[in-house]
């Protein structure tokens, strides 16, 4: 008794063009679950498929853009059972300065992110759930960055006290 999960996983990154980054991702995951249940032995299985993609773009003079998507399918673990769900994002920036950036991004454009589900092996019963969180959200966000990047000595095996003195000199 017990359960076991088996999953394989890709996770790609492919610059189409100068002005195109697309990142991708799948997975398919099977549960088993063999367990003893007030109704007796409960045996489930279930595959569920996950994908993600991503695109960037260089939109030009300091305007970059994305596009972003996932869904899962239905998913069967133990009792429950979760229902397909998806959701599309978008967004759009600006770079002010080398320090500075201004974005914009909405979430869940379509209002589709909805948790559904239903609860099996229930005697006499039927049992389900919705869940509609307040997915949809427009985020505005200023990016300032402080200070100087970190930088690692230019010699490999030099140390920071080496790199002090050579910058002394100089």
């Amino acid at each position: 008794m017990g359960k076991k999960v088996k999953s394989i996983s890709f996770n790609g990154t492919f610059d189409a063009a100068r002005w195109l980054s697309l990142d991708f991702y799948a997975e398919v995951t099977n549960i088993k679950t063999v367990s003893d249940f007030y109704t007796g032995k409960l045996n489930t299985s279930g595959t569920f498929c996950f994908t993600s993609a991503n695109a960037k773009f260089a939109l030009g003079k300091d305007w970059d853009a994305e596009l972003s998507g996932n869904y899962r399918n239905r998913i069967i673990d133990v009792q429950f059972e979760l229902k397909s769900i998806w959701q599309a994002s978008t967004a759009i920036q600006k770079k002010l300065s080398p320090s500075t950036t201004l974005k914009l991004a909405i979430n869940d454009l379509f209002y589709s992110r909805i948790n559904r589900g239903v609860i099996n092996n229930l005697t006499q019963t039927d049992a389900n759930w919705t869940n509609k969180g307040d997915s949809r959200t427009a985020v505005l966000s200023f990016n300032y960055r402080f200070g100087k990047a970190f930088s690692t000595p230019a010699k490999h095996g030099e140390s920071g006290a080496e790199s002090e003195k050579n910058r002394v000199k100089n």
